[in-house]
């Protein structure tokens, strides 16, 4: 499920969510820090073939 920042009405759901950790993995909430690394991915062909296609970097932006 997608929640738009900022949205309270949840119902159930808790938010933001807590961290999910694995022994080799810690999910956690995007932060501003993580923008150029996604810009990075979704600019990347290797990774576009996974989510519909490589995106033009300044619509990554």
């Amino acid at each position: 499920m997608r929640i738009a920042a900022g949205r309270t009405d949840v119902g159930s759901a808790v938010w933001p969510p807590a961290l999910i950790r694995t022994e080799r993995l810690v999910l956690r909430e995007s932060q501003a820090r993580d923008r150029v690394a996604f810009v990075e991915l979704f600019d990347a062909l290797e990774a576009g073939a996974h989510v519909g296609g490589a995106r033009p970097r300044e619509e990554s932006r």
